[in-house]
């Protein structure tokens, strides 16, 4: 449950920081620093203007109940793609309407998010969408997705735990 506190401390800040339309100084732990920009898992020779783009669809597949947290590691198995967005800055966003979201950019096609809800995450169902650009062929299984941390709404891991896969990816072009 220390993954989900840490986690917990830094979204408040960013809600607090998007609330105030500034960045707070006691909260910045750097991932944010730097512009936004597109990053690539491996070099490529295509030229990021020219990669389609993909909608990448993120769900937790197996029924839990409500999930009051959940934070979890998102790994592109290609050869040449990545995330478009540098570290805190990725395209990202929730699609359940009240969860507080965080996603990172870790670099080497790693992204990580993290997602709270006081009123529950319903599982199954998707729970994120994320921007990808790549030069190859894709599909769900261009991906595998881990579970970090979780927790129910009262703050205590399930008693089964979720397991989470890219359920969609869609050509933007």
């Amino acid at each position: 449950m220390t993954l989900f506190y840490d986690w917990l401390r830094g979204a408040t800040c960013l809600g607090l920081s998007l609330m105030l339309f500034t960045a707070l100084p006691a909260c910045d732990h750097g991932s944010r620093r730097g512009s936004p920009m597109t990053t690539f898992a491996t070099t490529s020779s295509t030229t990021p203007s020219n990669v389609p783009s993909f909608q990448v669809y993120l769900g937790v597949t197996n029924n839990v109940g409500r999930l009051g947290a959940l934070q979890f590691d998102v790994r592109f198995l290609g050869d040449t793609g990545g995330w478009v967005g540098a570290a805190g800055w990725v395209r990202c966003e929730t699609t359940v309407e009240a969860a507080l979201a965080t996603f990172n950019d870790k670099g080497q096609g790693v992204l990580s998010g993290a997602m709270i809800d006081l009123n529950g995450l319903p599982t199954p169902g998707n729970m994120a969408r994320c921007t990808f650009r790549a030069g190859e062929e894709m599909s769900p299984n261009s991906f595998e997705v881990d579970v970090v941390d979780s927790a129910t709404t009262e703050g205590v891991p399930p008693a089964t735990a979720p397991s989470m896969a890219v359920t969609r990816v869609e050509s933007m072009q």
